[in-house]
């Protein structure tokens, strides 16, 4: 089985800040970033598209949607990540760990190999120097912020009939944008459409971070740590 994979919760608490305590500030820099990214895309396509839905409605038919996801697909200017963050402890750093805000996780070497043998050059990996406080180097390094930019439609569901959508009625339409909870749900993706993936992100629940069962193998097999399945998924 898949996973939607994140952080260990029994891991060691610590916070990570940069040296002269502004990462809030850097990391909402992503975020705005991000946030305009979306909006341009949605006024451009609302735009285009404005003739096509009005003949829709014009016609009684379904209008159709607008794409609204060039935040998730984006890749982020490396400039504007932190390029040092300081623990404020001296415990080993994982495989797999929290990033601050919208940086996405950090991942050691080690995770980001086992992901590019199976996403080559899909995904974005941005170097970060991570220091204990106590100055030292993590033995891990080095890290990386992972942004997993690969946005797929996958959750088969017809299989998952015990999943709740998100909003709307129960008898509306589903759509190629509905989103449902996923939470800590068992459910099933079309396996067809992940074949030789690693991870992506899914327009039904954009959130959180897909890992296929080769993926979920091969970190096992190489004794990566940090990472725990917070749902698991059939591929079907």
């Amino acid at each position: 089985m898949g996973i939607i994979i994140g952080v260990d919760i029994d891991r060691p608490d610590r916070s990570l800040d940069t040296p002269a305590g502004d990462a809030d500030r850097l990391t909402k820099r992503i975020g705005d970033y991000l946030g305009n990214l979306k909006s341009e895309e949605w006024k451009a396509k609302a735009w285009s598209g404005r003739e096509a839905r009005n003949a829709a409605r014009a016609a009684g038919l379904p209008v159709p949607e607008i794409d609204n996801t060039a935040d998730i697909r984006a890749r982020v200017p490396e400039e504007m990540y932190p390029p040092l963050l300081i623990a404020d402890n001296n415990v080993t750093f994982q495989d797999y760990e929290g990033g601050i805000g919208y940086t996405g996780p950090i991942v050691s070497q080690a995770f980001r190999d086992a992901v590019e043998s199976l996403d080559k050059d899909v995904h974005q990996f941005v170097p970060v120097e991570i220091r204990r406080k106590d100055g030292g180097l993590h033995e891990r390094r080095p890290f990386y912020f992972m942004r997993v930019t690969r946005l797929l439609n996958t959750i088969n569901l017809n299989a998952s009939p015990q999943l709740q959508r998100v909003g709307g009625k129960p008898t509306d339409p589903v759509t190629d944008t509905t989103t449902f909870h996923l939470g800590h749900t068992a459910f099933a993706v079309h396996a067809d459409r992940i074949a030789g993936m690693g991870l992506w992100r899914d327009v039904r629940s954009d959130m959180h971070i897909f890992a296929s069962q080769p993926l979920v193998d091969l970190i096992k097999a190489r004794g990566l740590t940090g990472w725990r399945a917070w749902s698991t998924f059939t591929e079907l």
